[in-house]
This record gives C-alpha cells, sequence and structure tokens, in this order.
C-alpha cells in the first residue's frame, strides 16, 4: 500500500473505492466506465474478506491520515453493484 499516487481534486480531498467480492474483468470495466461518466477518476482497492477490508482501511487510516474518503462496493457475478459500507454519503458523486 505505501507509495500509491493518488490525484488531487479541487476540493481537496482524494477518493478510493474499494472493490468487495471483485470477480471479473467485465465487472470492472462496467465500474470503471460509471465512474468515468461522471469523471471521477480513482485510485482501486481491492479485497475479497471483511478481515482484509478491515486491515485495508487500517492501512489508509495511517497512510493517508483523514485526507481521502472510501466507498464500499460489492460486486456479485452477475455485475450487480451494491454499495455497502457507512462511508458511502461521503462521496459526492452517486451513480
Amino acid at each position: 500500500m505505501k507509495g500509491l499516487n493518488f490525484k488531487r481534486y479541487k476540493w481537496g480531498l482524494y477518493v478510493r473505492v474499494i472493490l468487495y467480492d471483485y470477480e471479473t474483468e467485465k465487472v470492472r470495466n462496467k465500474v470503471r466506465k460509471n465512474l468515468k461518466k461522471v469523471g471521477v477518476h480513482v485510485q482501486w482497492s481491492v479485497f475479497e474478506s471483511l478481515e482484509h477490508f478491515e486491515k485495508l482501511i487500517k492501512i489508509l487510516q495511517e497512510e493517508e491520515e483523514k485526507n481521502f474518503r472510501i466507498s464500499v462496493f460489492r460486486i456479485n457475478s452477475k455485475g450487480k453493484i451494491l454499495k455497502i459500507g457507512t462511508d458511502w454519503e461521503k462521496m459526492r458523486f452517486v451513480f
């Protein structure tokens, strides 16, 4: 996780999208297209278990302190995207 580059946005915050149950390249492309449509370019993080998610959040908090925003998605094999987590409200873009 160390050394990742983040883009700085006009409101001064970084955006990171975390994908949970990340299964196929097709689904990944769908998510990327949806993000691009609303002008969001993000740093991607992927995890497969809740334990891995908790470790990732801890690393992010240590690395970036409070200067980032997180949105968490659960993606199933049919390509349906569901948001999970309590940090969703901090995102500026909803799609």
